[in-house]
C-alpha cells in the first residue's frame, strides 16, 4: 500500500489484493473501509494511470455490491471520500473510465 507513488504495479497489486478479500475477509474490510477509501483517492489523484484508476473502480463495484446485499450502507463520511473520487475521475475523456 505504501509504495512510492510512482509504484503503480505495486498499488495494482495491492488493490487486487483488497478486492480478493472482500469475499473472505469482509468484515475486517469493512472495518477500514474509509481508511481504504481515502487511500484509493490519493493513488488515484497521484497517479494518471488508467489501469490503476480501473483497478479501484472495480474494488469499489465489488465492495458496495457486497454492501448492498448484506443490507449495509455507508457511513457519511466513506461517501465523501467516495464521491469526491468518483467526481473528480467521471470528467475524463476515457472509455476505460
Amino acid at each position: 500500500m505504501f509504495a512510492k507513488a510512482q509504484d503503480f504495479k505495486k498499488h495494482i497489486g495491492c488493490v487486487d489484493q483488497m478486492t480478493k478479500f472482500i469475499d473472505n475477509q469482509y468484515d475486517q474490510l469493512m472495518l477500514v473501509l474509509d481508511i481504504l477509501f481515502k487511500w484509493s483517492n490519493l493513488r488515484m489523484t497521484e497517479s494518471s494511470n488508467t489501469q490503476l484508476a480501473v483497478s479501484i473502480f472495480e474494488f469499489y463495484k465489488k465492495i458496495l455490491t457486497k454492501m448492498i446485499e448484506n443490507g449495509q450502507q455507508l457511513q457519511e463520511f466513506e461517501i465523501v471520500v467516495l464521491l469526491g473520487t468518483l467526481c473528480d475521475k467521471s470528467g475524463l475523456n476515457n472509455k476505460n473510465l
